[in-house]
């Protein structure tokens, strides 16, 4: 009996996209790694949380550390405010490259909180 080539296609056609997805994670690791937060960054947020007189008003609450450093003004070792991907429109937009756009839109607009809740409660 000869062999059964059909499924043949669909592995080739499946490892192409498997390649294609890794090269354009790659490229996004790249741009994301090089503007990430030290591990300092989060821990001068849990300081600053802990200094705060009124933090059980922020009880039960999620916090980034892009909203932190805003709310408590600090930066991270080297001096830089590290982009926040998760809420401010600018930072995703620019790191998905679109870099153009994302030069309009202020620092101070973010995408709301139930918005990403919703959007990940769907995933």
């Amino acid at each position: 009996m000869g062999k059964d080539h059909r499924g043949m296609k669909n592995n080739i056609k499946s490892s192409y996209q498997t390649i294609t997805n890794i090269s354009i994670s790659l490229k996004f690791k790249d741009r994301y790694v090089s503007n990430s937060e030290s591990t300092e960054f989060s821990g001068r947020g849990i300081v600053s949380l802990a200094a705060d007189p009124d933090i059980m008003k922020k009880t039960g609450r999620i916090f980034t550390t892009g909203d932190l450093a805003d709310e408590y003004g600090f930066k991270d070792i080297d001096g830089r405010s590290p982009p926040d991907y998760v809420r401010r429109l600018r930072d995703r937009l620019s790191m998905l490259g679109y870099s153009m756009l994302a030069a309009w839109i202020p620092a101070s607009v973010k995408i709301p909180g139930w918005m990403l809740s919703a959007y990940y409660h769907i995933l």
